[in-house]
C-alpha cells in the first residue's frame, strides 16, 4: 500500500500490537500470530508468520464426523480470543478467513486489520487530505462472531455427522448449543471469557467419558448478576420423548402424556426438547397453555388453538412458551400456528369432535416426516370439562393424522381415580421426576456463576429436587442480602438463614411498591393487560412497566408484547406470571391493599377502559363484595356459558346470581343446567325452590317447571313421579285427558283420523292446540318418552298429540323436528314400520340441522338411531349413534349419551361383534351408575349378558329389581337375570323368570322391539328342556310341544319387529331335531 497513507497513530498500533502478543507468547498456549508493519521506499508492507493449514471453511468442506474433534478446535478458538483479549486488543473482524485449523490446532489471523479498512478502499472512496482511522471493534463483538462462527460449524458437523440416536448425544448435543449460545450473548452470555473455554473443555471430556453429571455449565464465570438457569440433563424423560418423535416420522402420530408435580421442570422439558427438534430435524412447534384463569370461562383451550391459528395467519410464530424474548426468539424460526380456511371464532359452540377433526386436517397438512410438528398442549390441569373433552377427541384422533406429528399433554400430578373429569388417553406416558443434587447443582451456577459451596448445598436442601424452587432459592437469598458476590464468585454473609416457604419468602421479601403491583396482577389473572394493571394501581402505564420489568429481573413476571394492540397504543406490553404457583402466593399475602379492594379497583379499570368481558366483570365485582353490581354480568355470563354448552361454568355463574336474587327465572334455568349435568338431586331441588316462587297466574311458567321436574325424574327412572308431572304440566295448560286404557286407545284413533283429515283440511285440528303449541308439543314428547316404558298404549295417544301440536308450530321448527324424531322410534320399535321410521328420522336430522341447533341434532340422530335398530338396519344405525354420542358429549347431555351408547352396542352384538358391544356394555354401566341412570345400568347389563353368553354379568342381574323400576326396565332386569342363568345351565329357574316377564308383558300391555326377545328366548328355553329331556318321553314331548307354540308366538311378534327374525329363524330351523328327539327316534341331542 502507499506508505504515504500511514501516519504515526497507525504505525504506533501495530508497533505496540506486535509487542504485546511478543511479550504473551511465552507463557500463553494459544496462536495469534503478531503483525509486522514497515516501509520501503514509498511502499508499506504487513506481514506475519506463515500458517500452515485451512480456514474453517474448507476445514467445514470435509468436516469431521466426531464431535469430538470440533469441540477442541472450538475450545483452541476460544482460546485465542482470550488471549487477544488479555493483552488488551482486540480482533475487529473475525471471521471464518481468520481462522486457520491444521490438525485439531486452531490459529487466529490477521488480528488489528479493521483499523486499515479505510486505506484499502481508497480507490473507492478517493483520497482524502487527513487519515482517519476507524474505531475497532469491541472485545464483545469479537467474541459474539467468533460464538456465530462455530455454532454454524456445529450444525454443520451435526448434519454431516451419523443421527443422534441415543439420549446422551442428543443432550450433548444440546449443551453444546446451549454453550456457544450463551457465548453469542443469549442466556445472559459470559462475563468471564475464560469460563467459556473450561465450559467447552467439561463438554468434549464428557464426549469422550460418556458421562454428563460432571458438566455444570456457567460454573467458573463471575456474574455480578443473576443470568437464566441453564437446563438439567434429562435423559430418561428425554429418551423416551426421542423415541415417540422417531416412532412419528417413520410410522405414525404419536400422543404422549407428561406428568410431575408443581415446579418440576416439565414446562422447560419440551422447551429444550423443542429447540433440539427444530434444530435436528427443522421441527415446527405449536404451543398452547391452559393458563389458570381468574374468572371461569368456556372453551378456552379452543380458544389457545384460535389464537395460535391467528397469530400464524398474522406472519407471527404460533409458539409462545413462557419467558423471556430472548429464549422466546429460540422458537420463532419454523413455527407455525394452525393452518385451513376455516373460520374458527367461537360463535355459539363448536363440538369438541368437529373442533378435534379440523385441528387434525391442519396439523396433517403442516406435518411432513422430514419436518415434523410438536403439538404441546401445556397444563392440561386447568383445563375445564369440554376442554378435556376437546383434548380427548384430539388425543383419539390422532392416529389417523399420519406421520411426523407428536401431541404432547402436559398435567400437573397423576389422574385422580375419584375425579370425574374424562381421561385423556395418551400412547405414552412420561413421568417427570425429581432432579438429583448434581443437576440441582448445575441449575445454580449456571444462574450465579461461581457459589460458594455451603450455599449450594443449603439450596439443595431447599429445592427438594425442584428447579423452580432451586432457582426461587438462590433468587429469595441474593434479594435478601444472605448471598452476595464477592472476588470469588458468591458467598454467604453469615449463617444462611432457616429454609423458608421459598416462595413465600420471596413475596414477602420484596421491596412495598413491587410487593403491591405483584398483589394486584394476581388478581388480575396468571396473564394480563398493563393498562389494567396500570388502572388498578392508580399509577401510569409508564411505571407500572418499570415496576414489571424489575419484576421480570426477579424472575417473577414476563413481559409480552401484544401482537394486536387493539386500541392501547404501541408499545404497551402485557404481563404474565412465571409460574402459577408465584400467583397462588401473591394471592395468600395478606400484606398491604385488601384483596377485595383489589378486585373492586380491577373492575373500575377494566370498566373505564372499555373492558366488558361478562366473565371478567362479574368475577371481579362479587370478589369485591358488590353483588349488586355483578349480578347483571353473572346473569349474561351464566347463559352465554349455558348457550355454549359449557355447564362447570354456568353453574358456577348462576350460584353467583341466585345468591343476590332468588328469582323463579334463574332457579328454573339453573335446575336444567343440573339436570344436563347429571346432578338429578339437586336439580329437583332447585326447580320445586322455582316452583315454590313462581305466580300462580303464570300457568306457562309453571308448565315449564313441572315439564323440567318430570324430565328430570324421567332421568333418573322413577317414571311414575315422571308421569304426574307431565300430567301436572298438561292440566296447567288447560288439556283434557283421557281416563282408562280404553278411552286412550279411542282417543289414539281419533287423533290418527284427524291428523289424516289435517293433511288435506287444517280446519279439522283442534283450535286449543294453537295455545302455547311449543311447549305443549315438548310436554307431549316427553310424556310418549316416559310411557314407552311402561304403557305402549298411552305413548301412541301421547306421540298421536304432539304431531297434532307441533302443526301449529313452525314448519321447520324444533317442536316439528322432536315429534318426527318420536315418530319414527314409535314407528320403528313399536308399530315395525322400518321405511316410515326411516323417513321421518332423516327428517327429524334434516330440520335440527338447518337450525344449527347442537343438541337438537343429536337427539334428533340418537332417535333416528335407535329406529334403525330396531328395524335392523346396524351399520346405518352404528354411525347415527356414534354421531350423536359425540354431540350429547358436548352438550354435556349425559343420560341421553349413555342411551345412545347402549343402543350401540345393541347394534354392535345384532353385527356379531361381541367383543365390541361387551365393552360398550362395560363402559355404558360404568358411566350410568356414576349419576344414578338405572336404565342405561340395566339396559348395559343385559346387552352384556347377551354377548358374554350369560357368563359373569355380575350380581346386578341377580338382584330383584326395585319397585319403583318401570315396565320395560323391569322386564330387560329379568330378560339379563335369565341369560346369566342359562350361561349357568339353570334352565328351571330361567324358564321361570322368562315365565314371569312374559305374564308383566300381558298384564301391563306392553309390547315394543325390546320386550320381544323375552318371547324368543322363552322358545329357546323350551327347546333346550325338551331336547334335555329322555327320548320320547312324555317330559320331551310336553316340552317340545311348549317350544312350538312359543315359537309361532315369537315368529308372530318378529313378523313386525325385525330385530329377533334372526333368533326365531334359528328356531324354526331346529324344529326337525326336536320333532325326531321327542317323537320318532331315540336319536341323542
Amino acid at each position: 500500500m502507499p506508505a504515504r497513507r500511514l501516519d504515526k497513530d497507525v504505525m504506533a498500533y501495530f508497533e505496540d500490537a506486535g509487542r504485546r502478543l511478543g511479550n504473551e507468547a511465552s507463557g500463553a498456549r494459544a496462536d495469534v500470530p503478531r503483525l509486522e508493519l514497515f516501509r520501503s521506499d514509498r511502499v508499506a508492507f504487513i506481514s506475519r508468520r506463515y500458517v500452515a493449514g485451512q480456514t474453517l471453511d474448507e476445514w467445514l468442506a470435509d468436516p469431521p464426523t466426531e464431535l469430538s474433534r470440533f469441540l477442541d478446535v472450538a475450545v483452541v478458538a476460544v482460546k485465542n480470543l482470550c488471549f487477544l483479549h488479555s493483552t488488551g486488543l482486540t480482533h475487529g473482524n473475525v471471521k471464518a478467513s481468520n481462522l486457520v485449523v491444521s490438525a485439531g490446532h486452531v490459529a487466529l489471523v490477521d488480528h488489528g486489520l479493521a483499523r486499515l479498512s479505510s486505506i484499502f478502499d481508497y480507490k473507492v472512496q478517493g483520497a482524502p487530505t487527513a487519515m482517519v482511522i476507524p474505531s475497532p471493534e469491541s472485545q464483545a463483538g469479537d467474541v459474539s462472531c467468533l460464538a456465530s462462527l462455530l455454532l454454524k460449524a456445529f450444525e454443520r458437523v451435526l448434519a454431516t455427522g451419523p443421527p443422534a440416536t441415543t439420549a446422551f448425544t442428543q443432550q450433548l448435543n444440546l449443551f453444546v448449543r446451549m454453550t456457544l449460545g450463551r457465548l453469542a450473548g443469549l442466556d445472559g452470555g459470559y462475563n468471564v471469557l475464560t469460563a467459556a473455554v473450561r465450559d467447552l473443555e467439561e463438554l468434549a471430556e464428557a464426549c469422550r467419558s460418556g458421562r454428563l453429571a460432571d458438566v455444570s455449565i456457567g460454573s467458573q464465570d463471575l456474574r455480578p448478576e443473576l443470568g437464566p438457569a441453564a437446563f438439567a440433563a434429562r435423559p430418561a424423560e428425554w429418551s423416551k420423548l426421542i423415541a415417540a418423535l422417531g416412532y412419528a416420522q417413520a410410522e405414525r402420530t404419536q400422543t404422549v402424556l407428561v406428568e410431575g408435580p408443581a415446579g418440576i421442570g416439565k414446562t422447560r422439558l419440551l422447551q429444550e426438547f423443542s429447540r433440539w427438534a427444530q434444530a435436528e430435524h427443522t421441527a415446527r412447534v405449536i404451543y398452547v397453555k391452559s393458563e389458570p384463569a381468574v374468572a371461569s370461562r368456556p372453551h378456552v383451550v379452543l380458544s389457545s388453538f384460535v389464537e395460535a391459528l391467528q397469530r400464524s395467519r398474522g406472519g407471527e410464530p404460533g409458539t409462545r412458551f413462557d419467558g423471556d424474548e430472548e429464549q422466546q426468539s429460540a422458537f420463532a424460526d419454523g413455527t407455525e400456528g394452525f393452518g385451513g380456511g376455516g373460520d374458527m371464532r367461537l360463535q355459539g359452540a363448536l363440538r369438541p369432535d368437529e373442533a378435534a377433526r379440523r385441528l387434525a386436517t391442519s396439523l396433517s397438512q403442516l406435518a411432513t416426516a422430514e419436518n415434523p410438528l410438536l403439538v404441546i398442549i401445556d397444563d392440561c390441569h386447568f383445563a375445564r370439562r369440554e376442554d378435556i373433552l376437546l383434548l380427548g377427541h384430539l388425543a383419539d384422533v390422532a392416529p389417523k393424522i399420519g406421520r411426523g406429528v407428536v401431541m404432547i399433554f402436559v398435567r400437573r400430578g397423576a389422574a385422580d381415580p375419584e375425579d370425574r373429569m374424562p381421561a385423556i388417553e395418551t400412547e405414552h406416558v412420561v413421568r417427570v421426576n425429581s432432579l438429583p443434587p448434581d443437576a440441582v447443582r448445575s441449575i445454580l451456577t449456571s444462574m450465579a456463576g461461581r457459589v460458594d459451596d455451603a450455599v449450594v448445598d443449603g439450596v439443595i436442601r431447599w429445592a427438594g429436587g425442584s428447579p423452580l424452587m432451586a432457582q426461587n432459592a438462590i433468587r429469595f437469598l441474593t434479594d435478601s442480602g444472605a448471598v452476595v458476590p464477592g472476588p470469588n464468585g458468591w458467598e454467604s454473609r453469615g449463617r444462611l438463614p432457616a429454609p423458608p416457604a421459598v416462595l413465600t419468602g420471596r413475596v414477602r421479601s420484596l421491596p412495598s411498591h413491587l410487593r403491591s403491583v405483584l398483589k394486584v396482577a394476581a388478581a388480575i389473572g396468571f396473564r394480563g393487560r398493563m393498562d389494567i394493571l396500570a388502572g388498578a394501581s392508580g399509577k401510569s402505564v409508564a411505571w407500572c412497566a418499570t415496576v414489571v420489568s424489575e419484576l421480570a429481573r426477579r424472575g417473577l413476571l414476563h413481559e409480552h408484547r401484544e401482537s394486536q394492540p387493539r386500541s392501547r397504543g404501541p408499545g404497551i406490553r402485557d404481563f404474565v406470571f412465571a409460574h402459577d404457583t408465584v400467583r397462588e402466593e401473591a394471592l395468600a399475602d395478606e400484606a398491604g391493599v385488601p384483596l377485595a379492594e383489589i378486585h373492586r379497583q380491577v373492575a373500575r379499570a377494566m370498566i373505564a377502559l372499555g373492558h366488558t368481558d361478562e366473565f371478567d366483570l362479574a368475577f371481579h365485582l362479587a370478589a369485591s363484595g358488590d353483588m349488586a353490581a355483578a349480578f347483571p354480568h353473572a346473569v349474561t355470563a351464566a347463559r352465554t356459558a349455558r348457550h355454549r354448552y359449557s355447564l362447570g361454568t354456568a353453574r358456577e355463574y348462576y350460584e353467583l346470581a341466585i345468591a343476590v336474587r332468588e328469582t323463579a327465572d334463574l332457579l328454573r334455568e339453573m335446575g336444567e343446567v343440573l339436570m344436563l349435568d347429571g346432578c338429578y338431586a339437586e336439580a329437583v331441588a332447585t326447580l320445586k325452590r322455582s316452583l315454590s316462587r313462581c305466580a300462580h297466574s303464570d300457568v306457562v311458567a309453571r308448565a315449564q317447571i313441572f315439564r323440567l321436574l318430570g324430565e328430570t325424574h324421567f332421568k333418573t327412572g322413577s317414571l311414575e313421579e315422571a308421569e304426574q308431572y307431565f300430567l301436572q304440566a298438561l292440566q296447567a295448560l288447560g288439556e283434557p285427558l283421557p281416563r282408562d286404557d280404553r278411552s286412550f286407545l279411542l282417543a289414539s284413533v281419533k287423533e290418527v283420523a284427524r291428523l289424516s283429515l289435517g293433511r288435506h283440511s287444517p280446519h279439522q285440528l283442534h283450535a286449543r292446540d294453537s295455545e302455547h303449541p311449543a311447549l305443549k308439543a315438548a310436554v307431549f314428547g316427553n310424556l310418549a318418552y316416559c310411557w314407552w316404558f311402561h304403557n305402549s298404549i298411552r305413548a301412541l295417544w301421547a306421540q298421536g298429540r304432539e304431531m297434532a301440536v307441533a302443526r301449529h308450530c313452525a314448519v321447520d321448527g324444533p317442536e316439528r323436528a322432536h315429534a318426527y324424531a318420536t315418530h319414527a322410534v314409535l314407528c320403528g320399535a313399536l308399530l315395525g314400520r322400518a321405511r316410515r321410521a326411516a323417513r321421518y328420522g332423516a327428517r327429524a336430522v334434516s330440520i335440527r340441522k338447518q337450525a344449527g341447533d347442537e343438541w337438537g341434532e343429536a337427539h334428533a340422530l340418537h332417535l333416528y338411531g335407535v329406529a334403525l335398530v330396531a328395524s335392523g338396519d346396524y351399520p346405518r344405525s352404528i354411525a347415527l349413534l356414534t354421531a350423536a354420542v359425540e354431540r350429547f358429549d358436548r352438550t354435556a347431555d349425559r343420560w341421553e349419551a349413555h342411551t345412545s351408547r347402549w343402543h350401540r352396542a345393541i347394534a354392535l352384538y345384532r353385527l356379531g361383534d361381541r367383543e365390541a358391544a361387551a365393552r360398550e356394555a362395560e363402559l355404558v354401566h360404568r358411566l350410568a351408575e356414576a349419576i344414578g341412570d338405572r336404565q342405561a345400568s340395566v339396559s348395559a347389563t343385559f346387552i352384556r349378558a347377551l354377548a358374554c353368553d350369560g357368563e359373569d354379568v355380575g350380581e346386578a342381574a341377580g338382584a330383584d329389581p326395585g319397585p319403583d323400576f318401570d315396565v320395560q326396565s323391569t322386564l330387560t332386569h329379568l330378560l339379563a337375570r335369565a341369560i346369566g342363568l342359562l350361561g349357568a345351565h339353570h334352565l328351571e329357574e330361567a324358564d321361570d323368570v322368562l315365565n314371569h316377564a312374559a305374564t308383566e308383558i300381558r298384564r301391563r300391555r306392553m309390547v315394543n322391539s325390546y320386550v320381544v326377545p323375552v318371547l324368543s328366548w322363552r322358545a329357546t328355553v323350551a327347546r333346550w328342556r325338551a331336547e334335555g329331556s329322555p327320548p320320547r318321553s312324555v317330559e320331551s314331548r310336553r316340552w317340545a310341544v311348549r317350544a312350538a307354540v312359543r315359537t309361532v308366538v315369537a315368529a308372530t311378534a318378529s313378523s313386525v319387529y325385525q330385530a329377533e327374525r334372526e333368533h326365531v329363524r334359528y328356531e324354526v330351523k331346529q324344529w326337525p331335531s326336536v320333532i325326531r328327539h321327542a317323537f320318532l327316534s331315540g336319536s341323542a341331542r
